[in-house]
């Protein structure tokens, strides 16, 4: 489902929680993330502008496995796979546009790449004499990469394709995996 098409049914959207499935997580936009917020769970909504519709939307998104905890005794009904959503109570216009007013833009982050990685290249610390075999060099190595790395500065894909950097490395040069 584009968002344009997510667009049209939330400025038609009265009184429903419309779901959108993305991976194992539900997405709300706009007037249904409005209402779960208000009514069913105190989530961070974010904003952003999407160029492609040429408007600001507003998201949240949670496990789909936790949407029975809050939906509570409602009726989920499907549209489709990706699409759900639940009779609800109705939006009072006025409080949406100033809740949708009152949540600043998320600033755009530019995507850094991971720390570079190399647990078998030159620039890795020396190690102790103690560690003298290659394997033991190479977890030393891996160690060491873990240690620098900055996960509190990374987004989920940055730690994912360290990850991936790591086993890679670690497959094809040492036959770990």
């Amino acid at each position: 489902m584009t968002t344009a098409e997510i667009l049209a049914i939330e400025d038609l959207n009265n009184d429903q929680i419309h779901f959108i499935a993305e991976g194992i997580f539900l997405k709300a936009y706009q007037k249904s993330a409005y209402l779960f917020v208000r009514d069913c769970a105190a989530m961070k909504p974010t904003k952003k502008h999407i160029k492609a519709v040429g408007r600001e939307v507003v998201s949240i998104g949670f496990p789909a496995a936790s949407l029975l905890k809050y939906s509570g005794e409602k009726e989920i009904n499907k549209i489709d796979e990706r699409h759900s959503w639940i009779q609800w109570n109705a939006i009072d216009e006025e409080a949406y546009n100033k809740w949708f007013a009152d949540i600043p833009i998320s600033e755009l982050r530019r995507v850094q790449p991971p720390t570079t990685v190399s647990v078998t290249g030159s620039e890795a610390s020396p190690v102790s004499s103690s560690s003298a075999t290659g394997k033991s060099l190479m977890v030393d190595r891996v160690i060491e990469a873990l240690l620098r790395f900055r996960l509190d500065n990374s987004t989920p894909m940055d730690c994912m394709f360290f990850i991936k950097k790591l086993q890679s490395e670690l497959a094809d040069k040492n036959g770990y995996l």
